[in-house]
């Protein structure tokens, strides 16, 4: 009986170990997971501020950013470097800007 007892909890710890396997397994399996999500948010981020930034900056828009520089007593360049800024911050805060028009 004692033998029987024995090999029974033996085959519960190997149970026991095979469930914390899978468990650690899925844990990996999560956070790979997460982490493949965050990198693509990171890289949707960088890809709209790279769209607002080139629309922002047409041509097409070069009398209003003349009067906005104007406006605000900045040159072309300086305006740029603020925008850059700002754009930096939308990815390091992985904040996405669907709704630029």
């Amino acid at each position: 009986m004692r033998a029987s007892a024995l090999a029974h909890t033996r085959d519960v710890a190997a149970v026991e170990v095979e469930a914390v396997e899978v468990l650690e397994i899925k844990k990996e399996d999560r956070i790979a997971g997460a982490a493949d999500l965050l990198l693509e948010k990171k890289r949707r981020a960088q890809e709209q501020a790279d769209e607002v930034l080139k629309a922002f900056f047409d041509e097409t828009n070069r009398r209003t950013l003349e009067t906005l520089c104007m406006q605000n007593r900045v040159d072309f360049q300086q305006l740029r470097a603020i925008a850059e800024r700002i754009a930096a911050e939308w990815i390091q805060d992985d904040r996405c800007h669907d709704d630029y028009k």
